[in-house]
């Protein structure tokens, strides 16, 4: 193999695993926290993780405003606009600050009551 042929892969290959992980960053924050009626929730956010602390403060927010019963139906819904005016409402309270969402994507993330653990760490039962 030719020097040039072989320093072009390693490139190649650098910036492909640079930029998985750029990818894996920028989608890669769950934000856990307990519904209005006591149920801890799991959603994914897409997000750059310097913004870890605003996302999951706006969001932990959001979360505890709306009942578990209400994302679950958010998730079966195809009309989403009650998810939509929710993110809005979350988004300009961060001022701006915070990467606009997918409320489909965002939806179909959230997931209720999944362990003890959570329920102990996040709705302190």
């Amino acid at each position: 193999m030719k020097p040039t042929l072989t320093a072009t892969l390693l490139i190649a290959g650098v910036l492909s695993f640079c930029s998985e992980n750029a990818i894996a960053a920028k989608n890669g924050i769950f934000v856990y926290g307990c519904t209005s009626d006591g149920k801890p929730a799991r959603m994914r956010v897409v997000a750059p993780l310097k913004y870890k602390g605003a996302v999951e403060a706006g969001f932990c927010n959001m979360i505890r405003q709306k009942t578990s019963d209400w994302f679950l139906a958010q998730k079966k819904t195809v009309d989403l606009t009650e998810f939509e005016q929710a993110l809005e409402v979350m988004m300009q309270s961060s001022g701006g600050k915070l990467p606009t969402q997918s409320p489909s994507a965002v939806a179909r993330s959230v997931e209720i009551g999944k362990r003890a653990a959570s329920l102990k760490l996040y709705c302190g039962g």
